[in-house]
């Protein structure tokens, strides 16, 4: 399941953010990870429910 997760969301930060989303997205996925202190899958799994709007408890975007 987080390998399609990190598909989705690449797809999604290349439509977002064009030839710099890999970049973009690595910094998210560490952001999250060293802010909340989680492993990579689920950085990735919490990234993409706040982008789908699945979860409000935290705000990565603002």
């Amino acid at each position: 399941m987080s390998a399609d997760l990190i598909d989705r969301l690449k797809e999604i930060y290349m439509n977002k953010h064009g030839k710099d989303h890999h970049e973009i997205l690595s910094s998210d996925i560490k952001y999250v990870m060293d802010k909340y202190n989680v492993s990579q899958p689920e950085a990735v799994k919490m990234i993409y429910e706040n982008i789908q709007g699945y979860k409000n408890d935290w705000i990565l975007f603002t």
